[in-house]
């Protein structure tokens, strides 16, 4: 059963690449991935950020949400698997990509406490 949820953008190539290579990682389906402009993602996001929304990838855990870095890190430690510094590569890669998709500069990476909006959604997804 999933115990997190990533959420990537499914129009930027980079995006769906990290999320392919991710979810060959994961074989014990460990993580649960939704494209960001999805019906489940929408109401995360609006529930965790509202107006204050990024364009990254975002990993909602149990009590965190990692953006960005944090997001690619969360996800190797959610796999249980050493990182080998993939993370490191996120932020230029992810600056390129926004700024050639015009949203300027991302906040590229942070972890912050769920909201209690945010933990009553997630466990409405993960309930057993």
């Amino acid at each position: 059963m999933p115990q997190a949820i990533l959420i990537y953008d499914t129009r930027c190539a980079y995006c769906r690449a990290y999320a392919s290579f991710i979810k060959a990682l994961d074989i014990r389906k460990k993580l649960h991935f939704t494209g960001i402009h999805t019906e489940e993602a929408r109401r995360l996001l609006n529930a965790q950020f509202g107006k204050r929304q990024r364009f990254a990838l975002h990993l909602f855990e149990k009590d965190t949400v990692s953006t960005g870095k944090d997001a690619v890190q969360g996800c190797f430690r959610n796999l249980k698997i050493p990182s080998l510094k993939l993370y490191a590569l996120y932020p230029a890669i992810a600056r390129a990509v926004s700024y050639s998709a015009g949203h300027g500069m991302p906040k590229i990476s942070g972890t912050e406490k769920t909201t209690a909006a945010t933990k009553a959604l997630l466990q409405k997804i993960f309930k057993p």
